[in-house]
């Protein structure tokens, strides 16, 4: 066993205090604690190594600590063995709580492990990856930092969550985005998982990532965006939370930040911004964003109304009625036949599957057939989807993105195209790496995974498809209608 320790992004070479089977290391304000079955050799550079053989049957512990200026003891063997067995009983107990009755069993427990492992328990915020810089371009420079929680995939993640029943991990995120204080300031894109604000981003120029990609970056310049779809994305997951009885009526606190932030849509929603895909500038009137903006003031207008709550509805319904129409006569254009990834602009991307998604329009709207025929026809490569494939500024083209294919899912199947659907969802999760997780995109003609890994809004995405599928078969086979979203899309 050989451990190689540095602290500071690796501009501070540990220390190291040797003692018999345990050894300190230490450096800029960070510490280690390492202990294994026999006596550690330290070495140069914060080296430390250890020789022994062991037979099969024989079992040792090897345990790493971390710590501040100086670490805790690491725990003993039975210490350790105990605590094992604890984490092993958490995890077993905590997946077989969830509804797997889909398609897919054991690739969805990974699925909805991956998630939870991915959330902050105190808080319930979602980590977008827990790992920077992995590279979209082999070699490029699209290499970002996704180790923060947006609103935007914590309020996904409720989604799903609510859908496996899991109402414990949605009640605490609701919970830590009453603690911002968003009645009173606006929110951020995202966050650190405590609350606290992103760093600027910055790059580290003594370091080399995955296969010599650089930069390697720290920090995300997204916090400082405008995004306004993040109105609708929490006002999404807020109104299915609240549909269920046992959870209404919203606290004030939680009714007076969710009121906030449908006024801010309603007021804002005109802006040009960045867009859900963070696009470089210039700002633009993105279609997604006007959508989410209409999902967030028609959200609340059904949260007053369901539990007579007050609210400015009449100038909710104005907004929502007058979005509807921007969004029918400027967001579609009817030359091309397809939704548009702007506001009077002609380019396409895959956001216009939002469209169903979020209730705007049923599947079976001849507008919402003609735009998944154009994603089809331009965006996909096989069951993959790019989420565009238009100039945006930077180098390198980048991978079909997983959430885009899982969404063309989740179409296909409200339409009523089940073995289509299907067929796309069996070849989309075989992507999935040797344990069954994916990171954020696919290159197209070698299937390697692309991006920061494991990606959350993949493993969503994945879930939340299967349910829809789920949710299809189901309503057929009873003969209901497939004219409205699933119960639990946001």
């Amino acid at each position: 066993m050989d451990l190689h320790a540095t602290f500071d992004f690796a501009r501070a070479q540990a220390r190291v205090e040797p003692h018999g089977r345990l050894a300190l290391l230490s450096g800029a304000g960070q510490s280690l604690a390492l202990r294994a079955p026999v006596r550690l050799v330290p070495g140069e550079g914060g080296r430390v190594s250890a020789r022994w053989r062991i037979h099969g049957g024989q079992r040792g512990w090897v345990v790493l600590t971390s710590g501040g200026a100086r670490p805790e003891e690491p725990p003993t063997d039975a210490e350790a063995e105990r605590a094992l067995a604890l984490t092993r009983a958490h995890w077993e107990r905590w997946a077989n709580q969830g509804d797997y009755c889909w398609l897919h069993t054991p690739l969805l427990r990974r699925g909805a492990l991956t998630l939870k492992l991915l959330t902050h328990a105190p808080t319930g915020t979602l980590v977008a990856a827990p790992t920077t810089s992995l590279p979209e371009v082999p070699g490029g420079v699209r290499n970002w930092d996704y180790r923060y929680t947006w609103l935007r995939d914590s309020a996904w993640v409720m989604d799903v969550f609510m859908g496996l029943g899991h109402r414990e991990e949605a009640r605490a995120f609701l919970g830590w985005l009453e603690s911002l204080g968003l009645e009173h300031r606006a929110p951020s894109v995202l966050y650190r998982v405590d609350g606290g604000r992103v760093a600027p981003e910055h790059h580290l120029t003594h370091l080399a990532g995955h296969g010599g990609a650089r930069p390697v970056t720290v920090g995300n310049d997204a916090t400082h965006q405008v995004q306004l779809d993040l109105y609708g994305e929490v006002m999404g997951a807020a109104s299915l939370f609240f549909s269920v009885p046992e959870h209404c009526p919203p606290e004030p606190g939680v009714w007076g930040m969710l009121r906030a932030l449908a006024n801010e849509a309603a007021r804002r929603w005109r802006e040009p911004d960045r867009g859900p895909w963070e696009e470089p500038p210039p700002r633009r009137h993105y279609l997604a964003s006007k959508l989410m903006c209409w999902v967030a003031v028609d959200r609340a207008l059904r949260l007053a109304v369901s539990h007579q709550l007050e609210g400015p509805l009449a100038a909710w319904a104005r907004a929502r009625h007058t979005l509807r129409r921007a969004l029918e006569t400027q967001g579609y254009d009817a030359r091309r036949g397809t939704f548009t990834h702007a506001l009077g602009e002609s380019e396409l991307d895959a956001s216009v599957l939002l469209v169903p998604l979020t209730g705007f329009l049923p599947a079976s709207d001849p507008r919402v057939r003609a735009s998944v025929a154009r994603v089809c026809e331009r965006l996909c490569s096989g069951a993959l989807v790019h989420r565009y494939l238009h100039p945006d500024g930077l180098p390198g083209q980048e991978g079909a993105f997983l959430q885009c294919g899982f969404w063309l899912v989740d179409v296909l199947a409200m339409d009523g195209r089940l073995e289509e659907a299907h067929a796309r969802f069996e070849r989309l999760v075989a992507y999935a790496n040797d344990v069954g997780l994916f990171s954020e995109e696919v290159e197209p003609s070698t299937g390697a995974l692309l991006g920061n890994h494991p990606q959350a809004l993949a493993h969503l995405s994945m879930l939340r498809a299967a349910r829809t599928l789920t949710w299809a078969e189901e309503r057929l086979r009873r003969g209901s209608p497939l004219d409205v979203a699933p119960p639990t899309a946001s």
